[in-house]
Parts: structure tokens; sequence; C-alpha cells
């Protein structure tokens, strides 16, 4: 409504200078009520932004800003930048004296800044790169399932550029907590970004910190500076271009070995020093260390090395450039032998799992594999006797090979015959497995029935017993059920859907804990879904499903109220239906 309300440069600036001189900015605990904040800033800052950035209305934001990739942020962020183009003036300063951490004390420089962020969750950010980062102008506001849980690369990558600018180590131990903070790594990585303006920025800073190595006294400095070497060979000269795209691949692996030189205690430190240190140059076509690691015998960490190598294979599965070097060796065929082979190994097979998962969200990945080496066939294989701890994953799989694949293709090389399979697949999986017979996990299965049942062409033959299966489902969970509660229209998890598609590696086994509102709302969702499918079923095939659809969707609508758009529909037939009856009973009578 604020954009709509038209409101006057001084009545904004008052709105703001509440907000932020508020004695509670800064101290909310409730994550929807920061995002709501933020929000509420964002659009104001944005109305009038020559009068509405101003340092008194910017410097209390920092209070608010944790770095993190989430839309709160993000925004945050954006309103910083704003803050620099309109003023011509660099909140560099400001946000040196930025903490990670909401109890933390301010930090007096970039480099203490840069300290102490948390060196875990930069690792996690460049294993999971979010590659649907951009550096500028980025207005997509799309909330991610990893974002709230990784550090946003174009900050980071900021701080770091202000820390070798301003406030570089001068002393050995100085350098060595650079390091370790795993900010060069990160900036590996970033070579590996879609956003060509990203790798630019990442490749400058990598290039300003080999000058500044060049002076530094560290034990560690001829390891470092042979990392660094490999990889400016590995980069092609882009004259006025922004620098060649590298392969996901070819940056984690040269950011494992920069982080074991200074975590030599980690076991994959040998490895990666050995592997890099009998190449004079790197093959970014190839994956690196696959059959050495997929296939070590070593007795006391050979399972470590089968673990680490497929976490890597699933980590840099994030476009077509990873993937044209992940088919160059089969891979997906070495990794489908380890599946069917190692039963009882469940890490390693979750892992496999996890690499399928980013493959399937790869689009030249997923049609490769479904039409050259026949993934759903595989798959059903798999599930005819499926694992319990598996079955979130495997539904996961599938929706994915629903949303990304290209459904004409699909009918045109299958005959239609995929959408059986798929049915298929679901049945062995309800049938199987107990746990996904349960909340929330069920409103993903009729979500994913759903989708089979608009996909074109006749419904697969598996579809009425599908249905029925699901209703059954939804009728063992009523017992646990109290009067589904009532919440505002759209309030569906307000963060967005449950599990939103397509499903990359990132939590792909765990399942969200939802509040008793969220739970009713899954429920309702469910129902509503299966009633859509229910419709697309042969009419002259009478189903008991049918009515037993009919009368929970009821029961929703009345506990929903008119915010059930498909709930307030069936009511109005339902009661139309009964009043023709009741005419034509009048009649005969």
């Amino acid at each position: 409504m604020l954009p709509k309300a038209d409101l006057k440069p001084l009545v904004v600036n008052r709105h703001l200078q509440i907000l932020v001189q508020h004695p509670h900015f800064g101290k909310l605990t409730s994550s929807s009520v920061n995002r709501a904040l933020i929000n509420t800033l964002y659009t104001l800052f944005h109305l009038h932004p020559f009068n509405t950035c101003q340092s008194s209305h910017v410097q209390p934001l920092v209070a608010l800003y944790r770095g993190s990739a989430s839309v709160a942020d993000r925004k945050l962020l954006a309103i910083f930048r704003l803050f620099e183009n309109q003023r011509r003036t660099s909140v560099a300063s400001l946000l040196a004296r930025w903490n990670p951490s909401p109890e933390g004390f301010h930090s007096t420089n970039a480099f203490e800044a840069l300290k102490d962020v948390d060196s875990l969750v930069v690792l996690r950010t460049t294993l999971h790169f979010p590659q649907w980062r951009v550096f500028e102008n980025d207005e997509s506001w799309d909330e991610w399932p990893e974002a709230s849980e990784i550090y946003d690369p174009a900050f980071l990558l900021l701080l770091f550029a202000h820390v070798l600018v301003e406030d570089i180590p001068k002393t050995a131990p100085g350098w060595v907590e650079l390091f370790r903070t795993n900010v060069v790594g990160l900036a590996f990585r970033a070579l590996s970004a879609k956003d060509g303006t990203l790798r630019e920025f990442a490749a400058a800073q990598i290039a300003v910190l080999w000058r500044c190595l060049e002076h530094a006294e560290m034990l560690e400095k001829p390891h470092v500076f042979h990392i660094l070497s490999l990889l400016r060979d590995a980069l092609h000269p882009a004259h006025g271009h922004t620098p060649e795209r590298l392969p996901s691949y070819t940056t984690l692996l040269l950011a494992h070995a920069l982080r074991g030189v200074f975590y030599p205690s980690n076991f994959v430190y040998p490895v990666t020093a050995r592997f890099l240190l009998q190449r004079p140059a790197l093959d970014i076509g190839d994956v690196p260390m696959l059959y050495g690691m997929l296939y070590s015998s070593a007795e006391d960490h050979g399972k470590k090395d089968h673990a680490w190598i497929i976490r890597m294979l699933a980590d840099g599965m994030q476009s077509s450039l990873d993937w044209r070097v992940f088919k160059r060796r089969h891979t997906w065929d070495l990794l489908a032998s380890v599946f069917q082979s190692e039963e009882k190994e469940r890490a390693l097979r979750r892992g496999v799992l996890e690499v399928l998962a980013n493959l399937t969200c790869v689009p030249e990945a997923a049609m490769s594999l479904l039409l050259k080496s026949n993934l759903l066939t595989w798959i059903e294989m798999q599930l005819l006797i499926p694992q319990e701890d598996e079955g979130l994953a495997w539904l996961k799989i599938l929706e994915n090979i629903l949303v990304i694949s290209h459904h004409e293709k699909m009918e045109t090389s299958t005959g239609g015959q995929w959408r059986a399979c798929l049915a298929r697949c679901i049945l062995l999986l309800l049938n199987a497995c107990k746990s996904l017979r349960s909340f929330p996990i069920a409103h993903l299965i009729t979500r994913i029935v759903l989708r089979i049942a608009l996909l074109s062409g006749t419904l697969p033959p598996q579809m009425p017993k599908l249905l029925t299966r699901c209703v059954s489902v939804i009728k063992e969970q009523e017992r646990n059920w109290t009067l589904l509660p009532v919440t505002s229209a759209g309030s569906m998890i307000a963060s967005g859907p449950l599990f939103p598609a397509p499903h990359g590696a990132f939590k792909l086994h765990e399942i969200p804990q939802l509040s008793e509102s969220a739970s009713g709302e899954a429920q309702g969702e469910s129902i509503e879904q299966l009633w859509r499918v229910a419709m697309l079923v042969d009419l002259d095939r009478k189903l008991a499903a049918w009515d037993e659809l009919t009368s929970l969707l009821l029961l929703w609508r009345a506990s929903k109220g008119e915010h059930s758009v498909v709930g307030e529909w069936a009511r109005r037939e339902a009661v139309k239906n009964m009043c023709i009856r009741g005419i034509e009973g009048v009649r005969k009578t």
C-alpha cells in the first residue's frame, strides 16, 4: 500500500525516524516481524531516495544486517547501495563496524569484521554457492531454501576488497587468520558464478591478493602461490570481457586445497596437495580425483574418501558446464553402480541421491539422463524395495523431473509411458514407506500427483488407484485432526511453499517443522489438490474417493471460509445439486 499512498518526502522521513529511533529497533527476535520491518524500510527508502538517503537513517540499519543471502538482508544491502548512489559516499566505513552476531560488539575495522564471520558458514556458502545471486541491480526477491543459512557472497567479497585496500594484515598470524575465514576460497568459487560481474569482481580481488602476498612473510606462502598459479593458468585471458566461467569442480578443488593448507589436520589436505603437485596444470574439463577417491581402498579413511568425492560431485553440479565435465567420465553410471552395491552404506546412498537431486535441477543433465540413460526405469527398479529414510529424497527427485524436463520431448520419446512410470513410482513409495503417509510429506505427494494429472495427454491408467491410495492416506491422518484452524488468506507458509521446487541437495533429507496452523493449511491444500485430480479422472468410473474427497473438501471450506477458492466452488455446486435434486423429488411426488 505504501507505494500507492503518495506520501510526501517530509512524511516519509518522519516515518523512517520513528522506526529507526525506536528503542526496540535491532532487538527483534521474530523473523516474520523482522522481515515485515525490513520490507517497510525498503519501500520507504525508495519512495523519495534523495530525501530518505541520510546517514542518520542508514546507520541504524547496520544493527539489523546479518550478511546472509536472505531476502531481508539483500534488501538492506540494496538500501546501502542506494545510499551510495544518491550521496556519492561509500558506506565501507559504516560496514567496517558490522558484526554478524546481533549480540556482538561493533568491529573497529574491516579486518576485524571479516575475522568475526563464521568460517564454517563461509565454507557452506562456498559449497552451496548461490548461482542465482547477481552482483548489481538485483531486483529478484525470491526466497531460496539455503539463503538464510549462507552468507551473501556479494557482501563478503565487498568486505574482502575493503580489507585488501585499507586493512591488509601486517603479520604472518594475521594472514593465517584471513585465510582461515575461508573468504579466499569463496572468491575462487565465485569464478564459477553465473553472473559475469560477480566473476569479474572476484577475479580482481584475487589479483589484488596476489600482489599483496608478494611482500608478506608467511610459512604457507609457497603453497598458496602454487594454488594461485594453477588458478591463473586455468583462466583464459578475457581482454575487455568478463572472465570465462570456470567449472565448479575446478574452483571447488582449489577452495578445498587452499583450506587444507591452513587446516593441515583435515584428512583431505594430503590428498589434494598430492594431486595438485603431480600436475603442471589443471584439466578443467575433468572431474578431479574421481577414480582415486571413489575406489579408494585405504583401510583408515576409505569411507571418508568415498563420502568426500560424492559430496563434491553434488556440490559441483550447478550448471550445464558442470554437467559436460561430469559426463565426460560417465560419472553417473559409476555412481549408479555404487548406489546399487552399497545397500547397507546409508550415508553413501544418501550422498548419491544428493548428486541425483542436483543433476535433475539442471535441464540438460536431466534430459540426457532421462532419454539416454533410462533414468526413470532405473529409479523404478530401486523403488521396488525402497529404504524408509530415502523416501523423501526420491519424492523430491521425481518432482524435479516433472518440473525440469521438457514435457513434449518426453511425451514424443516415450509415447506417454514416462507419466505412467512416474505414477508407479509414487505408488511404490506410498506402499513401502510409512513415513511418507503423514504431513507435511503427504502435501508434497499430493502436489506431485496433481502435476502428473495436469500433464498433457490421457491420464495414466494407474491414476485412479493412485488417487484412491492418496485419499486413504488423508483418511488415516483424519483421526489425528482437531478442527482445522482458520488462518488468513494466503497464509500457507508466508515465506514460501513448503517444498520449493526444484529441490537441490541442500536439506534434501530434512522435513520442515510446521506450526499447528501451518499443518492444518497443508492438510487443506492436499485435499484441494486431490479433489482437482478427481475432477480429471474419467467421470464414467465412479470412485468412492470422490465422495470422501467432497466431504473433506466441504469440511475444509467450513474451516477456511471463502479464502478456499476450490472449497467455495465445491460448496456452491453441492448446494446447487441438492436444490436440483430436491425440486426433482417434489415433482415426482
